[in-house]
């Protein structure tokens, strides 16, 4: 196992050269990203600026809650090249991802590799040199999910907690779901100890990073979620035009939820198969003693957050970028497979099927991932055939 995480740390580092290089010498109109010029940026801009009320911007994109702008322009007062947003944001979520495997009681050596596969997947790395906040928004849910496993004790506890929340709720409207998903996944922990002075010393970060953004957009329009439309409140006429939720969009669509799968392939390859394999994992475990089990949870918590998507307004036919919503679900049940892993004694080779996807996915020779996808199948059933055959016949 030792030369996994070696070769993990190798490649991670190379992809940091590479996208840091590229950011360097690039600026984001060269590299013509649409959501990173239309609205991250302006409204980057017009924080940067001292500004805090929303841009007037296309679809009314400027009434997005705007941490991670807010973050982008600290790059701007500080004249760091936008195009290394990103860049940092996977190297933090790398850090991260790693604290959270080891919160999960995963060795080193198998956490340096989890970092590494969700690093390393496509709808991540495609997103290494623009503006876009969905890889801060996957860094600010896995802080939570951090705090979350093991029951709060202290005031600084719910201190931390509430700035993990407060991040999260405030870097996209999505994160409030987020959010929810989590407390009602980790309800226990969350509030084993719960005092008023610790729910206080919760809710004050959470309100100022998180909420602040939407009393806001009430204030200045009377929808605290405004371009969108829901609760009896009005969106802007052209966003609800533009955009529409996945779901609608698939719903006796055959055409539409094949282009659906198809763009999860791309994006995530095989690791897509997770949000069917963990779950029959875990019924086919039904007879264990799993009942205080953390894999439970953390499977719930993925697939809560993969219904997340089909819910929110996405753009019908941009399913190949819009999956990038899906990485709270897509990291947790990654983790949910290297804990299972773990408990299977085949780390080695899901470390080996991890580098041979990234390879796959950074190489780029001629993206094909449905070749790809029929390649990492054979070999996966090298892999794991035994490991599947026992955890069945147990």
């Amino acid at each position: 196992m030792r030369f996994l995480p070696v070769i993990s740390v190798s490649l991670f580092v190379f992809l940091i050269i590479h996208f840091g290089y590229r950011g360097f010498v690039t600026t984001p109109a060269q590299l013509i990203e649409v959501d990173s010029l239309t609205y991250h940026i302006p409204i980057a801009e017009s924080i940067a600026s001292g500004n805090l009320l929303p841009p007037d911007l296309p679809h009314g994109l400027g009434f997005y809650p705007s941490i991670g702008e807010t973050l982008l322009a600290v790059f701007i007062i500080f004249s760091i090249p936008l195009n290394l947003f990103n860049v940092i944001g996977i190297i933090v979520l790398f850090v991260s991802g790693y604290f959270l495997a080891r919160k999960y009681s995963l060795g080193k050596e198998t956490s340096i590799v989890y970092s590494f596969a969700i690093v390393s997947l496509n709808s991540v790395l495609r997103l290494a040199n623009n503006q876009t906040i969905d890889i801060w928004l996957g860094i600010f849910f896995i802080l939570c999910l951090i705090l979350l496993v093991t029951p709060k004790k202290t005031v600084f506890d719910y201190l931390l907690m509430g700035l993990a929340f407060g991040l999260l709720i405030g870097v996209k409207f999505t994160g409030v779901l987020f959010a929810t998903n989590l407390i009602f996944a980790f309800w226990r922990e969350a509030f084993r100890n719960i005092s008023l002075k610790k729910l206080f010393t919760f809710y004050v970060p959470v309100a100022v990073l998180g909420f602040s953004w939407y009393i806001r957009n009430y204030y200045v329009i009377g929808n605290p979620i405004y371009p969108a439309s829901l609760l009896g409140f009005t969106g802007h006429s052209d966003f609800l035009r533009v955009y529409n939720m996945p779901l609608k969009e698939m719903a006796g669509d055959l055409s539409t939820f094949l282009y659906f799968i198809t763009a999860l392939n791309s994006e995530y390859l095989l690791w897509t198969l997770l949000v069917v394999l963990v779950p029959a994992y875990l019924v086919l475990q039904r007879r264990k003693p799993y009942k205080n089990e953390k894999i439970i949870k953390l499977c719930l918590l993925g697939l809560m957050n993969f219904f997340v998507f089909l819910f929110v307004h996405s753009i019908p036919g941009n399913y190949t970028s819009d999956v990038r919503y899906l990485f709270p679900s897509i990291f947790t049940l990654i983790l949910c497979a290297f804990i299972i892993a773990k408990r299977h004694r085949f780390e080695h080779r899901l470390g080996i099927f991890t580098l041979l996807s990234s390879v796959a996915v950074f190489a780029q020779f001629s993206y094909r991932p449905k070749i790809i996808a029929v390649w990492l199948v054979v070999i996966s059933i090298y892999l794991f055939s035994k490991s599947f055959q026992k955890i069945i016949n147990q």
